[in-house]
C-alpha cells in the first residue's frame, strides 16, 4: 500500500490572474533630440534613440500616471500593426528631464488640443515649457523614428470625404491620438514580477523530492552588445523554491542553495540583436532534482532572480514541477 501512494504529482506555476494584458497604452510619442545642456528637446522626422510625448498640451490624467511608472529597465513599444509602423519592444536605458520643446520643422507644430507651435521666424523659435511627466525624455536601445506621419493617415471628421492627409501641424486630429505612434509599456507578470506560488492539496501530506521539468520566459530583454555599458545583460537566471534548499554551490553567493541557474541567452541571436527573445527549456525526466528527506510542505514559491540578486526581468513566466509524494 506504501508504495501505491507514492507518485511523481505534476506541478504547473503560472500567474494566477489572467484578467491583466501584457503591456498597456501610455501616450503618443515623437522622436526627439535634445541639446547640449539637456535643457530643450525639438522633434525630429529621422530615427533617434530618444523619446518625448508627441501632445504635452493636452495629455490626460492616467497618461501622465502611466508616464511616471516607467523605470530604467523596464521594456516599451511604438506603434501599431495597423499603422504598418512599429517596434519590437526596447529597451529604457536612461530617463532625462527636459525643461521646453522648441519648433524647428519649416511649419508649425501641433502638440494636441488646437495648441500649435508656430514655424521659425528667422532666428527666432517657438517653444512651450514643459512639467511634470511631460519632462520625461526616454533615451532607448534602438533608433527609431516616431515622429514621421504614417501614410494614409488622415484627419478625424463625421464624413469621410472631408477627411485630409495628417500633417506635423494637424497630427492631433486623427481618429484616436492612438493611432500616431502609440507608446506600449510592458506590464509587470506579477505584483512581485519574478514570484510564482501556489498553495498545495492538503492531501499531499510528505514530499521526497522536487524536480524541476522545464520553464518558459516569454519577451525576455535583449539590450544589445553596444549598450551593456548602459545595462547589464542578463545571461542567466537563478531559480530558487524559498521552501527546500537546492544543491547549487557558485561563487556567485545570489546562487549559492539554489534550485538551477536558467539559461538566459539564445546562442543563435546575434550579439548586436536588441529587443526580445523567448527562453524554453524541457526535460521530461527533470532538468534538475532535489532530494529532501519527507516533509510536509504546504506551499512552493518559485522565486527568479538575476545575477545581482534582483527580480529577474522578463514579460511572462512559466513553470514546470514535479513533486515525489510520500504519503498523502
Amino acid at each position: 500500500m506504501r508504495d501505491c501512494e507514492q507518485h511523481w504529482q505534476d506541478v504547473f506555476l503560472t500567474r494566477a490572474d489572467y484578467e491583466q494584458k501584457d503591456d498597456a497604452f501610455v501616450t503618443p510619442v515623437m522622436s526627439v533630440q535634445i541639446n547640449d545642456t539637456g535643457t530643450e528637446i525639438t522633434a525630429v522626422q529621422a530615427a533617434t534613440n530618444l523619446l518625448a510625448v508627441a501632445f504635452p498640451a493636452t495629455i490626460s490624467s492616467p497618461e501622465l500616471a502611466a508616464l511616471q511608472r516607467i523605470q530604467v529597465g523596464d521594456m516599451i513599444r511604438v506603434g501599431t500593426e495597423d499603422l504598418g509602423a512599429h517596434t519590437d519592444y526596447v529597451t529604457v536605458l536612461e530617463i532625462k528631464t527636459a525643461g521646453a520643446l522648441v519648433n524647428t520643422f519649416s511649419v508649425g507644430l501641433d502638440i494636441g488640443g488646437g495648441a500649435v507651435l508656430a514655424a521659425p521666424s528667422g532666428s527666432t523659435y517657438a517653444s512651450t515649457p514643459l512639467t511634470g511627466p511631460v519632462q520625461r525624455v526616454f533615451r532607448i536601445n534602438r533608433a527609431v523614428d516616431a515622429t514621421s506621419i504614417p501614410a494614409g493617415l488622415t484627419t478625424s471628421s463625421t464624413t469621410t470625404s472631408a477627411r485630409t492627409p495628417v500633417t506635423m501641424t494637424t497630427r492631433s486630429s486623427v481618429v484616436t491620438p492612438k493611432q500616431l505612434l502609440p507608446m506600449y509599456h510592458q506590464q509587470r507578470w506579477t505584483p512581485s514580477q519574478s514570484i510564482l506560488r501556489m498553495q498545495m492539496p492538503t492531501n499531499i501530506k510528505q514530499i521526497g523530492a522536487i524536480k524541476l521539468v522545464g520553464y518558459q520566459m516569454v519577451h525576455k530583454r535583449l539590450v544589445g552588445v553596444h549598450q551593456q555599458h548602459d545595462l547589464a545583460e542578463d545571461d542567466y537566471f537563478i531559480l530558487r523554491l524559498r521552501e527546500v534548499t537546492g544543491s547549487v554551490l557558485s561563487n556567485n553567493s545570489y546562487a549559492n542553495g539554489a534550485l538551477h541557474v536558467l539559461k538566459a541567452t539564445n546562442s543563435h541571436l546575434d550579439p548586436q540583436t536588441v529587443g526580445s527573445t523567448q527562453l524554453y527549456e524541457y526535460d521530461p525526466r527533470g532538468l534538475v532534482c532535489a532530494e529532501l528527506t519527507p516533509t510536509n510542505l504546504p506551499s512552493l514559491t518559485v522565486e527568479v532572480t538575476d545575477r545581482f540578486g534582483r527580480a529577474a526581468h522578463f514579460g511572462r513566466m512559466h513553470i514546470w514541477l514535479r513533486v515525489l509524494v510520500t504519503g498523502s
